[in-house]
């Protein structure tokens, strides 16, 4: 495995984690609404009762996207090459700036 690889493998391990914790607060959210709608049923509450339903709808429409996020990730592969990138150096300073300049923001403000 290369070390662009595992840069890359690292990035994708950060999202991952990312997305579960997301996951997490939405199976949180779930539970939270469907107890709420379940107490609210019980006491006869209907209207309350309703706009917890579609609240708990909306939680399992969220749910069920972060999921299929997550099922849709995939790693690199392990021979990326190392990218470079070519830069120069100005001519007056010696710092290392992009290729097609000649002169760094600090010699040209100078002027």
């Amino acid at each position: 495995m290369t070390e662009t690889s595992f840069q890359e493998c690292r990035k994708v391990m950060q999202k991952a984690n990312w997305i579960r914790g997301i996951i997490t607060k939405c199976k949180n959210d779930v539970a939270k609404w469907t107890k709420i709608e379940d107490a609210n049923r019980r006491e006869l509450k209907e209207d309350q009762a309703n706009g917890a339903q579609k609240k708990l709808s909306k939680a399992l429409e969220k749910l069920s996207h972060w999921r299929y996020k997550f099922s849709q990730m995939e790693f690199p592969p392990s021979n990326l090459s190392n990218r470079k990138i070519e830069t120069v150096q100005c001519e007056s300073c010696g710092n290392p700036i992009a290729k097609g300049n000649t002169y760094c923001g600090e010699c040209l403000c100078e002027d």
